[in-house]
């Protein structure tokens, strides 16, 4: 299929299950987001977890956490060795907390 219809194929059905949900519709967006890294194969695999009011809002697993093996992703499971990049991370979340009071 050319991309251009599947991408508007892809864009009308969204709209039709998520509507005017501004939430749901930032999902959508960052799901699309994080399968086309995966995609595009900058990233062989990935989790996010999103946090809401002490709830999980949003858990997906995308790619693989062994790329030889195929063995996918999964974001309950998967241990990802992130080493010092975590550190940026970190930092980050430090300073939006300070920033938050």
């Amino acid at each position: 299929m050319k991309p251009i219809l599947k991408y508007m194929q892809d864009l009308l059905a969204s709209r039709r299950v998520v509507g005017k949900d501004e939430q749901l519709s930032g999902m959508l967006k960052a799901d699309q987001l994080l399968q086309q890294l995966i995609d595009n194969k900058r990233v062989p695999g990935l989790a996010i977890s999103v946090r809401k009011n002490n709830q999980v809002y949003f858990l997906k697993g995308y790619g693989f956490s062994n790329v030889e093996q195929q063995i996918p992703v999964h974001p309950q499971e998967t241990i990802f060795r992130v080493a010092s990049v975590s550190k940026p991370i970190a930092a980050t979340a430090l300073a939006v907390m300070v920033g938050e009071g």
